[in-house]
């Protein structure tokens, strides 16, 4: 096909995102999953073909560039991210808007050293119509018998997945914590810090039948990890592989709001109720204040508005409609705009690098926080 005489548009189909950064711009197929990054001077390439016919977008082109704007088109094409219209009016622009019908979506409770009474806080985060409880435990104070209770009181609750991170116990064997996840639909995942080494686990749950799409749709893990985690530290750090992209849904949260912080509630070890456990501003405590009580409060939300846009470094990001964004460790703690101190990422030369590298301010970043370095 000679793209030089169409009269047809070029669109990128909806679940395909596209962000611009400084050297560089992503296309995101929420569909798939994946990423692909593209030299920056390609979005504006793309916003011209969304709107002008083909024909028209290599005209305003000299010729010396116009075998590089079919490779392009080639590549969307072959891709599935891109189709040739005739008429763009039946493919409508996707809406950057986000909604949620629950006060609280999620919630982190953090457990040391301090036992809590989950019955009421269970009870509480059902009636904020919570959906998703994170349970972090630095120590042993809870057995295996006793978090299968917790877990039980979730039923017939708003709460439709528990993550759960807990220390090894040598007590126990591998096949206690197989037992222990089979035996709640509840828990989505299950990681065991402290452990011996480094390792991960199937779950089947039992499936015998001979359908591996079936077997694929169910199986899971458990992971034993052999690092210490003693508290909420290690929390925020920005990686690719943390990247989220599962559905157009998840970017257009990233876009709206603060991925992290929106509709989340956190109890951390001393019982302090928060935005995030990581965070010091407190704003009651659980034995004396109700999670309704602390949600009421304008100033609780006040971080859940603070959107990538806003951000330095992340608004100029190619990445920041994926990028999970902290604002527990900041470059600049006074600034609640500043980048994440635990992005290693450059927009500005497209490179990533360690993020605890020698740079003066991440260093008087991470000596605020009482950061070691790793």
């Amino acid at each position: 096909m000679n793209y030089k005489l169409s009269d047809q548009y070029l669109l990128l189909f909806t679940d395909c995102l596209l962000t611009k950064g400084v050297v560089n711009a992503t296309i995101c197929d929420t569909t798939r999953g994946t990423i692909d990054i593209i030299p920056a001077a390609y979005y504006e390439l793309l916003e011209e073909l969304k709107v002008y016919p083909l024909s028209h977008v290599y005209d305003k082109y000299n010729e010396g560039t116009h075998e590089h704007i079919t490779d392009f088109i080639r590549f969307l094409l072959k891709k599935e991210y891109a189709i040739l219209l005739n008429d763009k009016k039946f493919f409508p622009e996707i809406k950057r808007e986000w909604r949620s019908p629950e006060k609280i979506n999620n919630a982190i409770i953090d457990i040391n050293s301090l036992r809590l009474d989950f019955r009421s806080i269970i009870e509480q985060l059902d009636d904020l119509n919570c959906q998703v409880i994170q349970l972090r435990i630095y120590s042993n104070l809870y057995s295996l018998d006793e978090l299968s209770m917790i877990i039980n009181l979730m039923r017939d609750t708003s709460i439709k997945g528990v993550e759960i991170l807990i220390k090894y116990a040598p007590e126990y064997q591998e096949k206690d914590y197989i037992l222990f996840f089979e035996s709640h639909i509840l828990i989505s995942s299950l990681h065991i810090h402290s452990a011996p080494i480094d390792k991960t686990v199937g779950i089947d749950f039992g499936y015998k039948g001979k359908s591996k799409t079936a077997l694929a749709s169910i199986k899971t893990k458990i992971y034993f990890i052999k690092e210490q985690i003693v508290d909420s530290t290690k929390c925020g750090e920005i990686k690719k592989s943390y990247f989220c992209l599962n559905s157009v849904s998840d970017i257009m949260h990233n876009s709206c709001y603060n991925s992290c912080l929106n509709k989340k509630i956190a109890i951390d070890v001393n019982g302090e109720i928060k935005n995030c456990p990581s965070m010091t501003k407190s704003f009651g405590n659980i034995n004396k204040d109700t999670l309704q009580e602390v949600y009421s409060q304008s100033t609780f939300k006040e971080l859940w508005n603070v959107t990538k846009d806003q951000i330095d470094g992340c608004k100029v990001c190619e990445f920041r409609l994926v990028c999970s964004d902290c604002r527990a460790f900041l470059e600049n703690p006074q600034n609640k705009h500043s980048k994440p101190l635990k992005c290693g990422y450059d927009p500005y030369t497209g490179k990533w690098h360690e993020w605890t590298s020698d740079h003066l301010i991440k260093r008087r970043a991470m000596q605020y926080y009482q950061l070691k370095q790793q």
